[in-house]
């Protein structure tokens, strides 16, 4: 790998680290061509490919005269659309209701490490949340965040509302995947959701980035006679 292109790659991450930290926020005007070339000590080419790179992946947008500026972030559209499960239950014209079970600061264990493409021991905040329609349990919510990314998750009262409508109306998230599993769940589970013996639940896994960082895990567990899951498909 030649000198030009761990320069490049240096200012890419650079760049892309103050932005997720929040250094600079969307909309924000970014260091110069030629000051970042300085700090670097490369040349003004080498900090404009890193420059180009970030404006055609949609990070950076480039205003002619004026300069460089942080992209604001893109929502993410999804054939399985993210969306809060207080705002389902609402548009369901039922009343929404949770109980926190609890939040707090962890630490990444081996599966949570290779979901977050982190070390295992890294810092991360996690939230337990029972969600109810009508005073009946529909979904319990297991989330793990990145503090980077939202580093006031602890000191929020997800009472008046959800993590969901939090983490969106701070960083909304730009990529997503999602996968879905029927099963049995354990007997904890089962009396939290106040399932019988033999009903199954559905399980949902929900993976999501902001721009090119794994920022949240959250595992979505719900009665399956509570349930009911809508793709649309378009032409």
């Amino acid at each position: 790998m030649s000198q030009t292109t761990l320069q490049y790659e240096r200012i890419k991450a650079f760049v892309l680290s103050g932005i997720e930290d929040s250094t600079w926020a969307p909309g924000a005007r970014l260091p110069s061509e030629n000051q970042l070339a300085s700090q670097f000590s490369s040349s003004r080419m080498t900090a404009n490919r890193a420059i180009k790179e970030l404006e055609a992946e949609g990070v950076v947008e480039r205003i002619q005269g004026k300069g460089t500026f942080v992209a604001p972030p893109r929502p993410l559209q999804s054939v399985l659309q993210i969306q809060g499960i207080d705002e389902e239950v609402r548009a369901r014209g039922s009343e929404y209701s949770c109980r926190v079970i609890h939040l707090k600061a962890t630490t990444a264990t081996v599966g949570l490490g290779q979901k977050f493409q982190m070390s295992v021991g890294s810092k991360l905040f996690a939230s337990s949340i029972l969600h109810l329609e009508n005073g009946a349990p529909v979904q319990l919510e297991r989330r793990w965040v990145r503090p980077s990314i939202w580093h006031d998750f602890l000191e929020q009262d997800f009472s008046e509302r959800t993590p969901h409508e939090y983490l969106m109306g701070r960083n909304p998230f730009t990529r997503g995947e999602h996968t879905i599993e029927a099963r049995l769940p354990n007997s904890r589970d089962r009396r939290m959701l106040e399932m019988g013996p033999s009903d199954a639940c559905l399980l949902i896994y929900r993976r999501t980035w902001v721009r090119r960082t794994v920022a949240s895990y959250v595992q979505l567990l719900h009665p399956g006679n509570r349930f009911q899951l809508t793709t649309s498909m378009t032409r």
